[in-house]
């Protein structure tokens, strides 16, 4: 397994060994990341997480703990708060995973942010800055635009 930067892996954890991890990356108690998976940034994550093969985790992410990520997810921080691309940002975009999230294959998400108890379902698409509240649901093939609020 590939690491460059501060890597720090609870001695429980299970990641695999075709896993890259760069950056300032922490891997909280009994979580397990599968093979393939890169996860690069600044990107904290919580205990029990299962994160299954093939996922991105990239820039700045917070994931909570009992979180469920599967194959082939794309994760990044969003926008770093200046006036870039297609889509403008005034503040930082924050990627936040609440606990005991369900996060379905193929899903995408840029700097959005997820309560507890989250389920974002298979190939759901959550542009910049989605904030998604307690218990939600995003159905399978869901795209959401940038700024989105589901309570």
């Amino acid at each position: 397994m590939p690491q460059q930067g501060n890597i720090q892996i609870d001695p429980t954890a299970r990641v695999h060994p075709t896993a890259i991890l760069e950056g300032n990356v922490t891997v909280g108690a009994f979580t397990r990341i599968g093979a393939g998976t890169v996860i690069t940034g600044h990107v904290t994550i919580g205990h029990h997480c299962i994160i299954e093969c093939n996922t991105v985790i990239r820039g700045g992410n917070k994931i909570g703990n009992w979180v469920h990520i599967y194959d082939l997810v794309n994760i990044e921080g969003g926008r770093p708060g200046q006036h870039l691309g297609g889509v403008a940002s005034e503040e930082p975009d924050q990627s936040i995973i609440g606990d005991r999230c369900w996060i379905n294959h193929g899903a995408t998400m840029h700097g959005c942010q997820l309560a507890d108890d989250v389920v974002v379902d298979l190939n759901a698409c959550l542009d910049y800055n989605c904030r998604i509240g307690k218990g939600a649901l995003i159905c399978n093939g869901t795209a959401l635009r940038y700024n989105t609020v589901i309570p």
